[in-house]
């Protein structure tokens, strides 16, 4: 929670990359839908649950 610009974003990928995590960013474009949604769940589950690959999600 706070103002735009603030630099959350910003502090929460230099917290991960301290944390050795790597950043997993939904990139959400105008066809974004439900199916490229569970695609996207499908690879970060894989991540971290297969390979155990410390990751935060954006």
């Amino acid at each position: 929670i706070g103002t735009g610009g603030s630099g959350k974003k910003l502090l929460a990928k230099i917290a991960g990359f301290t944390a050795k995590c790597q950043i997993f960013e939904i990139q959400l474009t105008r066809n974004y839908n439900e199916i490229s949604f569970r695609e996207d769940l499908k690879i970060l589950f894989y991540q971290i649950g297969l390979k155990n690959i410390k990751t935060v999600l954006f």
